[in-house]
C-alpha cells in the first residue's frame, strides 16, 4: 500500500470546541478534523481549502499550516502509513457554530457524522483522537 499525503484542519468554534468528524472502524468509532487526500499536483493548502468547501460547503479562510506528521496505523483490518499536512483555519459560515452536531459529505458520497467537542470532553467520554500524534496541535 503506498503512502497516503493528506491535509487536516483543526477548527474551532467560540467554545474552545474543535469540530471533528467521527470515522467508524471495525472495532471502535474515532475522532478526526475534517480534511482528505492531496490529489496530483495539487498543494496542500490547495487540499484542504477544496476538502472543507466539498464537505462543509463553505470556505476555508486564514489557513496557516502549523504542522506535518507521519502516522503508522491499522483501518479495517489494514495497515497503512500516511503523510498528515495540518493547517489552522476560520470558516466562512458561522451558523455552523451553532449545530451541535451535523453530517460531512466526501466527494465520493459517503456520510460522515461530524461534531463540535472540548478536549475534556473527548477525555471524559473517552474518544480517541486520530491520528495520535495531532492531539499535540490542538
Amino acid at each position: 500500500m503506498p503512502i497516503r499525503n493528506i491535509a487536516i484542519c483543526i477548527l474551532k468554534n467560540n467554545k474552545n470546541q474543535i469540530l471533528f468528524q467521527i470515522v467508524e472502524d471495525v472495532e471502535k468509532l474515532f475522532l478526526r478534523c475534517p480534511g482528505g487526500g492531496i490529489e496530483f499536483g495539487e498543494t496542500a493548502l490547495e487540499a484542504i481549502q477544496r476538502e472543507i468547501k466539498e464537505e462543509l460547503h463553505t470556505d476555508l479562510i486564514d489557513a496557516q499550516q502549523i504542522g506535518i506528521i507521519e502516522s503508522f496505523f491499522e483501518f479495517n483490518g489494514q495497515s497503512l502509513h500516511e503523510i498528515v499536512f495540518i493547517f489552522m483555519g476560520k470558516i466562512k459560515d458561522d451558523s455552523l457554530f451553532e449545530k451541535a452536531h451535523f453530517e460531512l459529505i466526501e466527494s465520493n458520497g459517503q456520510i460522515y457524522k461530524a461534531i463540535w467537542k472540548s478536549l475534556k470532553e473527548c477525555q471524559e467520554e473517552g474518544w480517541s483522537i486520530v491520528p495520535k500524534d495531532v492531539f499535540r496541535y490542538l
